[in-house]
């Protein structure tokens, strides 16, 4: 089973260029050693790398060499696209705190927003836009927090990608306020509070219509035309009823487009509970269903790979490097960088050998991560960056995290990276920002199909 993931993961490896990043307990050797175990392989090498400055792609070959020649293939990376390496497009930076990390990354994101950049090399150019800059991190759920609050404070546009940290943002806290209320953990007062903390009434909307959802879906006895899917048509209908659309969200359509980004994630949160608890007596299901959103679902998503939709509005995508695979954008930042995070230390506790002997599976080490692995995930993050690459370190809050990452010292050392930043030059070509928007193809399963002939809002909602 092993082998055969191997080959899956060999047939998709040209974006990764040398090496192939591997899932914890996949064997390398099955590719390494590949055309040494079958006869009649062809081996074609895609040496060029078109997404990439020559800088990055510079940094990238010599991150892959720190693995051991016995665990890669060969490969000689070679720059293949338009974009230039210009000094200052790559720096190395450490800060004394978090927060200072933070501000410095927000304030580079702002001056460079506007920049020219040329996507193509026949492309027309155009201003940098908040998309266009990604901050990939080894772990979200605990090394985001800083950088969240700060853009917040400045009201620079995010989004986390996948359901990570999904509960943390004032408009899905005033949802789950629309569940508390259902199962009268708090008063209609307290849930009109928590949806104009959000700023999430639309003038001219309804709240009493609103309201009135809410209480008719309290009669947990409606019979067959309820469902048992009643908690995402609950939802539907109580935005519908207040008449909450992309286009009345207050605020600027930026934030309009996030709201319903954000409302989107949450609905496919609904779907996943209610795929479990879909024959559950309705009154029980809304219990449980508020007690999981308080005390489970948090935790359950801290770390989700999961994705609802296709469609990215125009903001800063803050995401894990695992995530992060097969992607590209013109701007990365790399935070974080620290000693045991990344590189995670080794997994401790109890695992796979407390019930099956070490001696029994070749080469163990690799289900509990190694060193090898880690750069692997390095080198995937280094080169999703198209032109501008950001690298930093800030201690972590306890001990284990006080150290700097040999990874950021190793292209701290590199000729490509500034360890000063001397900000964007006063000469500097700029345009209007713009945003790419490009066409994504579409697959619906019968299940969204289904929701599509009921109810064409919910695919909305759901493919934000």
């Amino acid at each position: 089973a092993g082998e055969r993931q191997d080959l899956a993961l060999a047939r998709v490896g040209g974006d990764a260029g040398p090496i192939i990043p591997r899932g914890r307990g996949c064997e390398v050797t099955n590719i390494v050693t590949f055309n040494e175990r079958y006869e009649g392989v062809h081996q074609v090498t895609l040496a060029g790398t078109f997404r990439s400055s020559e800088g990055v792609v510079e940094v990238g070959r010599s991150v892959a060499e720190r693995i051991p020649s016995a665990l890669r293939l060969p490969k000689a990376m070679v720059r293949g696209g338009h974009q230039r390496w210009e000094r200052g497009d790559m720096i190395a930076r450490d800060f004394g705190d978090e927060a200072e990390e933070a501000a410095w990354i927000c304030d580079r994101i702002e001056m460079m927003r506007g920049l020219a950049f040329q996507d193509g090399a026949d492309d027309e150019r155009r201003g940098l836009s908040w998309s266009d800059f990604a901050v990939l991190y080894r772990s979200v759920a605990n090394d985001a927090g800083p950088l969240v609050a700060e853009m917040r404070r400045r009201d620079i546009p995010y989004v986390v990608k996948g359901l990570n940290r999904l509960f943390d943002s004032p408009e899905i806290q005033a949802v789950v306020a629309v569940f508390r209320y259902m199962v009268q953990e708090i008063s209609a007062a307290d849930l009109h509070h928590a949806w104009e903390v959000a700023r999430l009434l639309p003038t001219g909307g309804s709240w009493t219509k609103a309201l009135a959802v809410l209480e008719e879906g309290r009669d947990f006895d409606r019979g067959e035309r309820w469902g048992v899917y009643n908690i995402q048509r609950l939802y539907l209908e109580f935005l519908e009823s207040l008449g909450l659309r992309e286009e009345t969200v207050p605020g600027d359509p930026v934030r309009a487009e996030l709201v319903f980004y954000q409302l989107g994630k949450f609905s496919q949160a609904i779907s996943d509970f209610e795929q479990i608890y879909f024959n559950t007596e309705p009154k029980q299901k809304y219990a449980s269903f508020a007690s999981w959103l308080e005390y489970q679902a948090p935790g359950y998503y801290a770390e989700s790979d999961a994705d609802v939709g296709y469609a990215l509005p125009d903001a800063v995508t803050l995401t894990t490097v695992h995530q992060a695979k097969g992607m590209q954008w013109p701007a990365v930042f790399l935070p974080c960088l620290r000693a045991n995070r990344f590189p995670a230390k080794r997994q401790g506790g109890l695992g796979l050998f407390h019930v099956i002997p070490e001696t029994a599976i070749a080469d163990s080490d690799r289900y509990r991560g190694t060193v090898e692995d880690e750069t692997r995930l390095f080198y995937v993050a280094v080169t999703r960056a198209q032109k501008y690459l950001f690298l930093s370190f800030s201690p972590g809050g306890s001990q284990l995290y006080r150290r700097r990452s040999a990874f950021f010292d190793h292209c701290a050392t590199q000729q490509w990276f500034s360890t000063r930043d001397q900000g964007v030059p006063a000469d500097a070509a700029r345009l209007e920002p713009r945003a790419i928007h490009e066409t994504p193809n579409v697959t619906l399963a019968f299940s969204e199909l289904k929701y599509l002939f009921e109810c064409p809002y919910q695919i909305k909602l759901s493919r934000r």
